[in-house]
């Protein structure tokens, strides 16, 4: 019996609070600080007046005039660019570093909490078995997910191209008081076609992949180009045993939770349980803010502390054998020209150039981090720094 579910996911952090939203901005708590930054989905208006966001607001990003995705961030006096938050679930007690950077980040993305919680539970399940679950967190940015299969004592691979946020995700491990990840500083494609010639297995994948990057030595990633590529690698890395799982982000705006569905149902076959749908948090106006699209399958239920019986891996249609369908081969063509103003991918759907443009110039720039910044004439400081990829 298949179960199938279309669900929308809200978390709960006690560090976090989304305070309003409209205008293209979000205003946000984290921790001690709130701040203000562009949001593209905030399509309605906000609630508060602008005279009350400015007053909440301990820290707002600037848009650069010559940038769509660059910027400064203007912080009230005595507002540190780096402080630590906290997240609790279970018997995981995760802190992380926040940090301000010029591409509006911050370090985390608080609605992935929701994934989080389910890493750490179906890794607890694995271990409660008897096992030692291998994890392979791909795109992995600062570590949320990888942090939440470490504590539940899973064997964790985190692979990221960008080595200063290798650093930072190591630095998020110390502080929550872990250890014994596998750091993998190289691009992601590279290294799973590595590992299938390997032979090498995991017992659960996560991927978060941009729209556009770059790995360690200039290989580029489009999004739309390549996912197909990457699912089908990762089928045959994932282990045909009960209790495996994949989870999938995408935060692309144009792509939808039937899209990741479909992609990841090509690669592996249909799964006995998934689970898909956006991401969001609602503020206290009653305004649902989507944030991202998931997917997400397992080998045994959902919300289930056991396993399902053992013929539950052969409801895939790949994944009992690990064999790939003869679509699915894991291997890249190269392709660099974007083409006409709206190429399209293999579901038909456009790809606006002026999206490729934006995501093309946050790579270029690379990846920022936080550093020592100045003041402004008005007392703010005012900073922006740059790590390169």
């Amino acid at each position: 019996m298949k179960n199938s579910m279309n669900i929308s996911l809200s978390p709960v952090l006690s560090d976090y609070e989304l305070l309003d939203s409209g205008d293209f901005e979000k205003l946000e708590r984290f921790g001690r600080y709130v701040t203000r930054r562009p949001e593209p989905q905030a399509i309605w208006h906000r609630s508060l007046t602008e005279e009350e966001w400015r007053r909440r607001a301990d820290a707002a990003f600037l848009r650069d005039a010559r940038s769509d995705e660059r910027g400064v961030w203007r912080l009230k006096p005595q507002t540190p660019d780096r402080w630590t938050v906290g997240y609790d679930h279970a018997g995981m007690h995760l802190r992380m570093r926040m940090g301000l950077t010029s591409f509006k980040h911050v370090g985390i993305f608080p609605e992935q909490a929701a994934n989080w919680n389910f890493i750490y539970d179906r890794c607890r399940a694995l271990v409660g078995k008897g096992g030692r679950p291998r994890l392979l967190n791909l795109f992995a940015y600062t570590g949320g997910a990888t942090l939440a299969a470490r504590a539940a004592g899973a064997e964790t691979t985190h692979v990221d191209s960008v080595r200063q946020v290798v650093t930072w995700a190591r630095e998020n491990m110390e502080l929550s008081g872990l250890d014994g990840v596998r750091w993998i500083v190289e691009d992601a494609m590279k290294f799973v076609r590595r590992e299938v010639r390997r032979g090498s297995r995991y017992d659960a994948i996560v991927l978060d992949p941009p729209a556009y990057g770059r790995g360690t030595d200039g290989e580029k990633w489009i999004l739309e180009e390549h996912i197909g590529q990457m699912l089908a690698c990762c089928a045959q890395l994932l282990s045909p045993d009960a209790g495996a799982f994949v989870v999938l982000n995408l935060y692309s705006m144009g792509l939808s939770a039937m899209l990741a569905r479909t992609a990841v149902r090509q690669a592996f076959g249909t799964p006995a349980d998934e689970q898909y749908g956006e991401l969001y948090f609602e503020d206290p106006f009653s305004k649902q803010l989507p944030l991202g699209i998931y997917y997400r399958f397992g080998l045994f239920p959902f919300g289930a502390g056991r396993h399902r019986r053992q013929q539950a891996p052969h409801r895939f249609r790949l994944g009992l054998s690990g064999q790939p369908a003869p679509h699915a081969a894991c291997r890249i063509a190269p392709r660099t020209d974007l083409g006409p103003a709206a190429r399209r991918n293999g579901s038909g759907t456009g790809v606006h150039r002026d999206a490729v443009r934006r995501a093309r110039a946050a790579v270029s720039g690379g990846l920022p981090l936080p550093a020592a910044g100045r003041r402004n004439a008005g007392g703010h400081v005012v900073r922006q720094t740059t790590v390169g990829t």
